[in-house]
């Protein structure tokens, strides 16, 4: 089996942000990409539901993060989500019911954790 190790950044597809922190790792057994990290930026503009900079393309689509946000979010439901869709190397957000797109704030505290499968 192919075994990989490293280092990645995320990014919201915002302007002008500010990022405090941003660490994350991943490992790639096969074709399973495990990943997690802290994402921590303190300014931000503009409107967007996506964060950039997956280390490699999925396959095809899945919700398979999840998300723990300390600050900066303000949902009008409490259930939401991050996806990744083929083979774009990002991940969406979007509230769960309504179905709907979260925008990112303009400043937030995430920590994210999640895996995906990549033909990379």
């Amino acid at each position: 089996d192919d075994y990989e190790e490293g280092t990645f950044n995320l990014t919201p597809n915002l302007n002008n942000v500010s990022i405090d922190q941003n660490t994350f790792k991943y490992v790639k057994i096969g074709s399973c990409v495990h990943y997690h990290g802290r994402l921590h930026y303190d300014s931000a503009s503009g409107s967007s539901d996506q964060i950039l900079g997956l280390p490699f393309a999925p396959n095809d689509y899945f919700m398979t993060s999840n998300i723990y946000v300390d600050s900066g979010l303000s949902l009008t439901d409490d259930y939401f989500c991050l996806y990744t869709a083929n083979p774009q190397t990002r991940l969406h957000m979007a509230q769960m019911a309504p179905a709907a797109g979260i925008n990112m704030p303009g400043a937030a505290d995430m920590y994210i954790t999640g895996f995906y499968f990549t033909d990379s």
